[in-house]
């Protein structure tokens, strides 16, 4: 009996050591795996400062970089003295006091009383066109140039490969503008009424505005916008015994449609200052 309750009870110290043991061992892989996702935490949270550290830099050095760059562009432009130069190429021009020239495309447009020439980048004629004008005037718009001669009657219509037509105006021109697609706008001065009118680039009449010196006054300069919509024009007209201006703005698009038959939008009046002069700086704007 002795010996049966010595084995009992060694089986029961022995089943205390197991579960303590197992328990030990428990309490250590929770302690462990604490540790470990401390470890990652602190980990992952040292890589997060990291990085933002490392974007913040890359920033720091590219606005360096460029404000750096922008001060060394405009030291070397206001500081940098240019004392000679190299001739690439040159072209001997005859009667160039007879000539006149505009920027057309990437080269230039030279005309005179006697006709007119398109030139490349090396002086070369591409085409020419040969006509007699008293006082010839040229403007110019995308692929169009248009030659007119003020005083006089008659208008001239190119693109980049040469001729497109020409027009006789009905009376005396004094302002000449055109369009992208070739549509030009004359001003014409009548015996009594004067005119504004606007063409195709084949010289057929698409519309016509009458202006006179008493109503609307007298039409100085107009000009065209790149799609030939819109018009815009510079009047000088007398109001008792003062001299003022007014500037007119039409549309022959589908936005006038509506308004009269003079396609009028709006007009400006300036008590104090002359316009002479009118342009459009891009399609909608003059």
């Amino acid at each position: 009996m002795k010996n049966s309750k010595d084995k009992k009870n060694k089986e029961n110290i022995w089943k205390y050591f197991l579960i303590r043991n197992k328990n030990d061992m428990q309490e250590d892989d929770k302690q462990e795996n604490d540790d470990i996702e401390e470890s990652d935490s602190d980990r992952y949270d040292d890589g997060d400062v990291s990085s933002v550290n490392f974007r913040a830099l890359i920033r720091f050095l590219v606005i360096l970089l460029v404000v750096g760059g922008g001060a060394f562009i405009l030291y070397y432009l206001t500081r940098t003295n240019f004392n000679s130069y190299d001739v690439i190429e040159d072209t001997n021009i005859k009667n160039s006091s007879m000539l006149d020239y505009i920027a057309y495309r990437d080269s230039l447009l030279k005309y005179s009383k006697d006709g007119a020439t398109y030139v490349d980048e090396k002086g070369e004629a591409v085409w020419n066109e040969t006509f007699a004008m008293k006082m010839p005037a040229a403007d110019v718009c995308e692929n169009y140039a248009a030659i007119a001669d003020l005083n006089g009657n008659d208008v001239y219509i190119f693109n980049e490969e040469g001729k497109v037509s020409s027009s006789t105006m009905p009376y005396t021109i004094s302002d000449i503008a055109v369009a992208s697609q070739g549509e030009f706008a004359v001003i014409l001065d009548g015996d009594k009424v004067n005119y504004i009118n606007l063409y195709d680039k084949n010289g057929e009449q698409i519309s016509e505005i009458q202006t006179t010196i008493t109503q609307s006054g007298y039409p100085m300069d107009v000009d065209l916008s790149n799609d030939g919509e819109k018009l815009f024009s510079s009047y000088l007209y007398i109001d008792g015994a003062n001299i003022k201006n007014g500037l007119a703005a039409y549309n022959f698009g589908p936005v006038g449609v509506n308004e009269n038959a003079d396609r009028l939008m709006g007009g400006y009046q300036l008590d104090d200052t002359v316009v002479p002069k009118v342009e459009f700086i891009d399609n909608n704007f003059w």
